[in-house]
């Protein structure tokens, strides 16, 4: 997965719209939010619902808001942080 995130990377926007993005340990529950972010964030959960990472993922086919970037997805869970 780290070659292709090189290569995908290297490749400029302008001529390939690209996303990558990670998933934590899928599990098969209803949809709820999802957190994009990037690992090692403070928001960084350890789990995302499979029909969560399907709505993101078409949601973001539409909305173009993470061109360029390579991130990871989660649940958003609101609880607060020590």
């Amino acid at each position: 997965m780290h070659g292709v995130g090189k290569v995908v990377s290297a490749q400029p926007v302008e001529s390939l719209q690209w996303t990558l993005f990670r998933v934590g340990r899928l599990l098969s529950e209803p949809e709820v939010a999802v957190e994009a972010t990037f690992l090692g964030s403070d928001n960084a959960e350890m789990s995302v619902n499979r029909e969560s990472v399907a709505s993101w993922v078409l949601k973001e086919a539409v909305e173009n808001k993470w061109i360029g970037k390579a991130l990871y997805i989660c649940n958003k869970v609101d609880l607060p942080r020590a």
